[in-house]
């Protein structure tokens, strides 16, 4: 293969906290490892370059990039990774958004979820050209350290204030628990919406010690928290596969989360920690149980550790480089 550049197609910056641009940067360190050159390229700026060949992410918000460097390159292959909103939200919805998705994906050579539960949600006109590449973390993660009987008993919750996120289900949850708990949540993220910002303030203002809103900080801030809390949350309504569930995991730390495709394809299907999506009052029954019963609280701490595996670097770079010497040796690159 005489080039070996790998253009990188994201609808945000390269250095954005977005779950888009930290793949993005994920993938990059990766395909840098196989010995590929990738190159970032925000919106269409940049896809008339020459390369091997190109990664997208997001179907509909990345489908001016894919249409720009199909005209520019008709017989350079093309991948495409769907996210979830891609999935769960814009081909569920008649008009543009669902036709920009769909256009995306007849273009695309191949499509790439990041966990298996997708695949069922791909349309089947373009399931023989899906293929699953599991995420990874691109950072040194802090060895998970904790007491189980220390106060307070601590959550964290890594995710922006987005209606998607349904980011104050946990401050619902957290008005329902016994007087007696010991629980206390830290939430990370930036108010995408300065209306669930100011009701992310109310909340830390109302809950006392439960719950506190810190806003966005940075990445190793969170990794350190997390390294000596008890729990991970994920409240996501939609989800393609969360990267703030993919470093607790490999961190063998327990996990809660709605039960959504993407979050039990990461989890397993019968991972004790799945609740109903937007069910406040089973959100503070599972976290009470978690902080109440020792033994759910080891079945929560084992059901991670046996998933933890599957989300190493080793694994995603095995996959990637799978990928994408099927679709360059298929055409003679």
């Amino acid at each position: 293969m005489s080039d070996r550049t790998v253009l990188i197609a994201s609808p945000y910056a390269a250095d954005a906290s977005r779950g888009n641009s930290v793949s993005a940067r994920r993938i990059q360190g990766i395909l840098a490892e196989l010995d590929y050159r990738p190159e970032h390229v925000e919106g269409v700026a940049g896809v008339e370059r020459e390369g091997s060949l190109m990664i997208a992410l997001h179907a509909r918000k990345s489908a001016p990039a894919i249409r720009a460097y199909r005209a520019s390159f008709p017989n350079r292959p093309l991948i495409v990774l769907l996210t979830g909103s891609d999935l769960y939200v814009d081909l569920f919805e008649e008009g543009e958004f669902r036709e920009l998705t769909l256009e995306s994906m007849r273009q695309a050579d191949r499509l790439v979820v990041c966990q298996e539960r997708s695949l069922d949600d791909i349309p089947r006109d373009y399931r023989d050209k899906s293929r699953v590449v599991t995420k990874s973390v691109d950072m040194t993660l802090p060895k998970w350290e904790f007491t189980v009987d220390q106060d307070p008993f601590r959550v964290i919750i890594a995710s922006h204030l987005r209606p998607v996120k349904d980011p104050l289900l946990i401050a619902k949850a957290v008005e329902q628990l016994p007087a007696d708990s010991r629980l206390q949540v830290t939430h990370y993220g930036n108010a995408e919406l300065a209306s669930l910002g100011q009701e992310a303030e109310e909340a830390s203002s109302r809950l006392g010690d439960r719950y506190h809103w810190k806003g966005q900080v940075n990445r190793e801030v969170v990794m350190e928290s997390l390294a000596t809390a008890h729990l991970a949350l994920n409240t996501s309504r939609v989800e393609g596969g969360a990267n703030a569930l993919c470093e607790p995991l490999v961190m063998g730390m327990p996990c809660v989360a709605t039960s959504i495709p993407a979050n039990e394809g990461m989890l397993g299907l019968g991972h004790p920690g799945l609740f109903p999506v937007g069910d406040a009052n089973a959100l503070a029954e599972i976290l009470w149980r978690a902080e109440s019963d020792a033994v759910f609280y080891q079945s929560l701490i084992h059901a991670s550790q046996d998933r933890g595996p599957l989300f190493t670097r080793q694994a995603e770079r095995e996959s990637w480089g799978a990928l994408l010497a099927e679709l360059l040796e298929s055409r003679g690159d």
